[in-house]
This record gives structure tokens, C-alpha cells and sequence, in this order.
């Protein structure tokens, strides 16, 4: 019997956090309709040209102005998923090529658990943010959390690079 085959195996949750991350992404795009109609989900919604100006005009008059500018923040929140989401699947898919370990401290698995994290309280804090008292302070809190999400990918990118060398 092999020593490999009395190790406990280590489940591979990386891959389960693409999905996880899609979903997050994509439900952005409902709480930005909720907000767009003020969470009355009652009545249409106009899906001929759901992101023209005049779709936004139509919003803008609904709402007031704060919660317009709430509607703003989750619908460019729900952007910044997917202008992020080659970054962290590439991290992903190239730490799963290159065979970096699963487990411990710097495994594939921590790593994709913490990224979904960062990105969640990333998202808090986007939507949250607005102009208010703690809200300007907090906008720069965003910026390191989104920074730090990109450096954790570019260091399983670079193991990633270093395990690929032929």
C-alpha cells in the first residue's frame, strides 16, 4: 500500500469558487434592479435598453438622490466583478495546472476562500460608501482591499509560474 493512499484526501474547493464568484457577480445585477425600483418588485421592468440613458433617466426621476447614487455604486460594483473575474479565474485555473497544493497556509483553497471574502467586504464597502460622514473615509479603505485581491492573485499566479517551468 502507498503512502499516498492513507493520506486524507484534500477536496479541491478552489474550482467551487468560480461559481461562487459568478453568483456574487450576478447578484449584484438584482440588488441594482431592487434599488432601481425602489424594492417595489411589483411592476415591469423595461428590458428593451436596460442600460441606455434613457433607462437612467427614467431611474434617476423614481428615485432620490441618494438612493440613485446607491443604485450607481451597486451597478458599478456589480461591474467591477466581472473587469476582475479573468484575474481571479486565471489565478484559479493556473494554480490548479501548475498542481500548487490545496491545503495548508498557502494552498489553492485558502487562497480562493479569502479572495471571495476580500471581495465581499469589498462590496460592502463600494456600496456602502456614499458621501456621508464615514462614508468618504471608508472609500479609502476600498482601494487597499480591491489592491490586495489583485496581489493575492498575482502571487498564485507567479507560484503558479515558478511550478510551470520546463
Amino acid at each position: 500500500m502507498s503512502s499516498s493512499s492513507l493520506e486524507t484526501p484534500i477536496h479541491n474547493y478552489s474550482i467551487l469558487a468560480l461559481p461562487a464568484y459568478m453568483t456574487l457577480a450576478y447578484s449584484l445585477h438584482f440588488v441594482s434592479i431592487a434599488v432601481a425600483k425602489n424594492f417595489n418588485l411589483r411592476g415591469s421592468w423595461d428590458q428593451s435598453n436596460p442600460r441606455g440613458t434613457q433607462n437612467a433617466d427614467v431611474i434617476r426621476k423614481r428615485l432620490s438622490p441618494e438612493r440613485f447614487r446607491t443604485y450607481e455604486r451597486v451597478r458599478a460594483c456589480h461591474a467591477n466583478y466581472f473587469e476582475t473575474m479573468p484575474t481571479f479565474y486565471g489565478a484559479v485555473i493556473l494554480g490548479n495546472v501548475a498542481r500548487l497544493p490545496l491545503g495548508g497556509k498557502h494552498g489553492l483553497n485558502r487562497f480562493a476562500l479569502s479572495y471571495l471574502g476580500l471581495r465581499v467586504v469589498h462590496m460592502v464597502l463600494y456600496i456602502g460608501t456614499d458621501r456621508g460622514a464615514m462614508g468618504g473615509k471608508l472609500s479609502y479603505v476600498r482601494a487597499p482591499v480591491f489592491i490586495y485581491g489583485l496581489w493575492m492573485c498575482m502571487e498564485v499566479m507567479f507560484r503558479a509560474a515558478k511550478e510551470l517551468v520546463y
